[in-house]
């Protein structure tokens, strides 16, 4: 049976479907801010571009961009999903950790994309708060949920007729964690170009 965690771990698998953002180190002198872009799940809908990619906002600040999830896969040695079914999801944070701790002790600024469920681990969403300037970019469940279905995964309909009801709920229930993030950009019925410059206007 396909379920809403299922729905979670696509959500976090797709690319760029990021809504924390973070650039540059808290404590450098430069004022440059690992910004963290985390959960972000603007979509493509018709003729409507709502699609946002994190490297978009890198090359426009001029500075590096990494995908935290990919660099998890390349510690692992596995994709995402045979991380969560062969070891579960207390092996991924733990990878999860080790990441994030050799990245953000790296000095260079970049903004960084990770997974919207980081917010679920205290540890590693602490720690990304804490040497980071996070922005929960929020996004309607409509969107997350196109998002996977525009990307050809048609399992939430077809096997569990309750499933946006639950990732409604999912989403409703991070809304607290996501709003500890240092700033907050909504993105419904915004382009890419104009998150990006919102982003670039918190950041400078």
């Amino acid at each position: 049976m396909w379920s809403v965690s299922d729905l979670e771990h696509d959500l976090d698998a797709c690319e760029q479907d990021r809504s924390h953002m973070e650039v540059g180190d808290r404590g450098s002198d430069t004022g440059a801010y690992r910004l963290d872009v985390d959960q972000l799940a603007l979509e493509q809908c018709g003729d409507q571009l709502v699609v946002f990619e994190p490297a978009a906002l890198a090359r426009r600040l001029g500075i590096a961009f990494v995908e935290l999830d990919q660099r998890i896969e390349q510690t692992a040695g596995l994709p995402l999903g045979e991380v969560f079914a062969l070891h579960g999801e207390a092996y991924y944070r733990r990878i999860e950790r080790e990441v994030l701790t050799q990245l953000l002790a790296a000095p260079p600024p970049m903004v960084v994309a990770t997974g919207g469920s980081i917010v679920n681990d205290p540890t590693n969403y602490d720690l990304l708060r804490a040497r980071c300037r996070t922005i929960w970019l929020r996004a309607r469940p409509e969107d997350h949920w196109n998002r996977v279905v525009a990307q050809g995964d048609q399992r939430p309909m077809a096997e569990n007729p309750h499933a946006f009801a639950e990732l409604r709920a999912l989403l409703a229930a991070r809304d607290e964690l996501y709003a500890r993030a240092d700033h907050t950009i909504d993105t419904t019925g915004r382009r890419v170009p104009q998150v990006a410059a919102a982003i670039a206007e918190l950041v400078r």
